[in-house]
């Protein structure tokens, strides 16, 4: 099984040290993981991230790594600006029709204040 977003949701708030399942559930933040912590923390346990002990639980050394590991592909990730990005070459408006004539009507003149404009190449 893959780890979601609400897992590592539930990896940062166990990141701090062990919680009561209530402070889950009834904490400062409003959100569905309220509704859902049970489904998510059986499946954080079935992953080897979480340890449930009575009524709190825990990281294990698998979840401080996981945690670890997405902290620092995301502060590694690079950030490319509007200068480094390729010229666009518009080829995804290139003909690709199967169709024959498909494109027939781009060759029609268009109407301009009342005079007829082909378009280039087309004469």
């Amino acid at each position: 099984m893959k780890t979601k977003q609400q897992h590592m949701t539930m990896l940062k708030k166990l990141s701090n040290g062990t919680k009561e399942l209530r402070s889950l559930t009834h904490g400062n933040d409003v959100s569905q993981m309220s509704l859902h912590y049970q489904r998510y923390l059986e499946e954080m346990q079935a992953l080897g991230l979480v340890v449930q002990l009575g009524d709190t639980c825990s990281l294990t050394n698998a979840g401080r790594e996981k945690l670890q590991g997405e902290q620092k592909n995301v502060a590694t990730a690079k950030i490319a600006n509007w200068k480094e990005r390729e010229v666009y070459k518009g080829e995804d408006l290139r003909d690709l029709a199967n169709r024959p004539c498909a494109y027939d009507a781009f060759k029609m003149p268009s109407l301009m204040n009342g005079v007829r404009v082909y378009p280039k190449g087309v004469v």
